[in-house]
């Protein structure tokens, strides 16, 4: 149970390129806020109180940062203070007060936010920062790139399993490191830009290994291309064959695409899942299909791929190229995507941007609300409906459905116990 809500956690697809502002709220400390760039850099922090003669100042500071970076989405961590935070800024999206800005919140669970603030690595990256900032900044984080946010946080302290202190601590240790690899590989990591967490992760990349990259890339600058891994001491021909498909090199941003590919050591091929070893077979497929390699990655490369591999029998470009099925499949099938895929997008969990509050006291029996799985167990399935406290589908009023942490539902509520903050749900779809 631990190891597949891990995962359905750890795939939760990303929010790329937007500013994103996170709010680690609080009551006595106050509201701790943090704003990073699309590409992840911290940029600004501030703190705002909620005490009722500080509240216009506080709306005053957030207004004036979401204009200035041009931001309209916030990430509010789940801790306490939340529900006080979310009908503040609730009540401001109502009267327009960001305006011309459409601003929406987004709810984030703050399981090991706290803890990663106060590790050696977040240290290392903000070395003079206030931990609670660090904290706004990977709330934001873990909306903009889910993946390379969670990775940084030892998964017992995510808040996804169940009895996870009665199990024998080294095999679920070694259990959840198998989900982490397993979904760095599955996703691909970008060269340029990925944490020594996510390399060290990666098939064939030890900690020492991952160090090295980063050394290596803060001395050169960014990766031209894949092979120049072969550059640094440690990474051999054998180790590159193991983790050169899971790295993509490529432009971070759609701006810097045209100058980085002016140089001549760059390749496309380097943005997709293709090994390598793969690419002669990949050229002499283009030209078989009489399309340009320099163009991969364009719509309208992409649409005449698909026109002349649709009746195409993959068997007599087996024998032509002397390769395998499964391998053209996976050439085919990475030409006919946009350069840095991201295959995350492909389901269907999709975030709840939200931009009013409701109240536990709000809710009647069989009333139909829209959530959002946060954690599953062998009894049934807990659902954030946004009113402070989450539902608890039980198992016998799921119709027979399998549910996946992160999953949209649609709920009927069936009992509520106001004092004790329990909701029953029953699943409609």
């Amino acid at each position: 149970v631990f190891c597949s809500n891990l995962k359905q956690l750890l795939l939760t697809p990303p929010i790329k390129g937007r500013s994103i502002f996170g709010i680690d709220p609080g009551f006595s400390n106050g509201c701790k806020g943090a704003l990073i760039s699309p590409t992840g850099i911290f940029l600004t922090s501030t703190i705002f109180y909620l005490h009722a003669n500080k509240l216009e100042k506080g709306a005053n500071v957030l207004r004036n940062i979401l204009q200035q970076y041009s931001c309209t989405l916030i990430a509010l961590g789940n801790g306490t203070a939340c529900r006080e935070t979310e009908t503040w800024l609730s009540d401001l999206i109502g009267r327009n007060y960001f305006a011309p800005l459409d601003v929406s919140y987004i709810i984030v669970n703050e399981n090991g936010a706290s803890i990663y603030s106060c590790s050696p690595e977040a240290k290392k990256e903000f070395p003079t920062t206030d931990p609670n900032i660090i904290s706004a900044v990977s709330l934001a984080r873990r909306i903009q790139e889910p993946l390379a946010e969670f990775v940084k946080v030892e998964p017992k302290h995510l808040g996804v399993g169940m009895y996870q202190h009665d199990l024998p601590k080294k095999k679920l240790e070694e259990a959840l490191d198998e989900v982490v690899s397993e979904c760095v590989s599955f996703v691909g990591i970008d060269l340029n830009t990925a944490s020594q967490c996510l390399l060290r992760r990666t098939a064939g990349l030890s900690d020492k290994r991952a160090t090295k990259i980063i050394e290596y890339r803060d001395k050169k600058g960014p990766f031209i291309n894949r092979t120049e891994l072969m550059k640094i001491t440690g990474i051999g021909s054998k180790i590159f064959e193991q983790c050169a498909g899971f790295l993509r090199v490529g432009p971070i941003t759609a701006e810097e695409e045209h100058e980085f590919y002016k140089n001549s050591n760059s390749n496309k091929l380097d943005c997709t899942i293709i090994h390598p070893e793969s690419y002669d077979l990949t050229a002499k497929l283009t030209t078989h299909f009489n399309l340009n390699l320099e163009n991969i990655g364009t719509s309208d490369f992409i649409n005449r791929l698909k026109e002349r591999t649709t009746n195409t029998d993959l068997k007599i470009l087996k024998e032509k190229f002397n390769t395998s099925e499964e391998t053209l499949k996976l050439i085919l099938d990475a030409l006919s995507k946009p350069l840095n895929y991201d295959l995350r997008n492909d389901c269907s969990k999709v975030p709840l941007f939200k931009k009013g509050v409701t109240n536990l006291s709000d809710l009647r029996t069989d009333a139909i609300l829209t959530g959002r799985v946060t954690n599953n167990t062998h009894f049934g399935s807990f659902v954030d409906i946004g009113v402070g406290c989450n539902g608890l589908i039980h198992v016998s009023k799921m119709k027979g459905q399998t549910l996946e942490t992160g999953n949209t539902v649609e709920v009927r509520v069936l009992n509520i116990q106001i004092e004790r903050k329990r909701i029953g749900l029953e699943l409609i779809r």
